[in-house]
């Protein structure tokens, strides 16, 4: 099993980092991303973790997100050719990055 952590940077502070990106981001299978967008459905979820997880590497002004592996969109993940995200709002010069943790 796999614990999936989005780490999040912008030219924004991080409180409003994981203030707004759990109910502005899009993170589904690659296939269906448009239809999330377009229909306003969240998807995949995500929430803020407190703790980065000691294996993956702490950097300043990232914030981390836990990728909540439930839901019709994560079942889905595993017949598609892969996944895909879309963060909308105001997060200039953003830097996501996806880190998937063996447990």
């Amino acid at each position: 099993s796999c614990q999936f952590v989005l780490a999040i940077k912008a030219d924004t502070t991080t409180d409003e980092i994981r203030r707004l990106v759990p109910a502005q981001l899009k993170l589904g299978p690659a296939e269906q991303i448009r239809d999330l967008i377009n229909n306003q459905i969240n998807g995949i979820n995500v929430a803020p973790l407190s703790v980065v997880p000691r294996q993956i590497p702490y950097q300043t002004g990232y914030v981390y997100f836990e990728v909540v592996k439930k839901g019709p969109f994560w079942m889905r993940l595993k017949d598609s050719g892969g996944i895909a995200l879309h963060l909308s709002g105001h997060f200039p010069n953003p830097d996501i990055e996806l880190w998937s943790i063996n447990q």
